[in-house]
């Protein structure tokens, strides 16, 4: 017999309600272990302290009392249930609904700011003018003007160097020249 199969027949080896060959294997794991023994003799304790407790008498409307209280309990519990109802707007309740509403709007604020802020750096500014560029088709805009100098400004801010152009033609023979 194993711990488990010991607790689970200890309340009926207590109240006497096991046959001669449970009986007899229950007694004999009580005298193999001592652990068993302390676990027995603590439940009997306990069993005599609970029934030499004095005992205590209700009056005899208690019940009625009692029974009162709970059906008024019950009755109060199912009403407010049903004026607790709340209204929801595509699952959210109102304030939950205000809170998602802002949180969006915050968003979407947000996004322009960053968007602008971008597009006003002069770097990027760049990057634009040539998406721009890509954009036009023969050189010309959508409202009929012919002049990609109107479209857009140059923002590179870079000057022109003044280096003499070489020409080398004549004087440098690469490998693969065959002439």
């Amino acid at each position: 017999m194993n711990k488990i199969e010991f607790e689970d027949l200890l309340s009926k080896y207590i109240e006497n309600d096991l046959s001669l060959a449970d009986r007899k294997k229950i007694e004999a794991y009580l005298n193999d272990n001592k652990e068993a023994r302390n676990l027995l003799s603590s439940i009997k304790k306990t069993l005599r302290l609970v029934n030499n407790l004095e005992s205590i008498n209700a009056s005899k409307a208690f019940n009625q009392v009692l029974f009162h209280k709970l059906k008024k309990l019950k009755n109060r519990n199912i009403s407010s249930t049903n004026h607790t109802k709340k209204t929801t707007y595509f699952g959210f309740t109102p304030r939950n609904g205000a809170f998602l509403s802002l949180l969006i709007v915050l968003f979407i604020g947000v996004s322009f700011n960053l968007v602008s802020t971008v597009l006003s750096d002069p770097i990027n500014q760049n990057v634009v003018a040539k998406e721009n560029l890509n954009n036009l088709n023969d050189n010309k805009l959508n409202d009929g003007s012919s002049s990609l100098v109107s479209a857009v400004k140059d923002s590179s801010k870079t000057k022109k160097s003044n280096r003499k152009t070489f020409d080398l033609k004549d004087k440098v023979q690469f490998v693969k020249d065959g002439d």
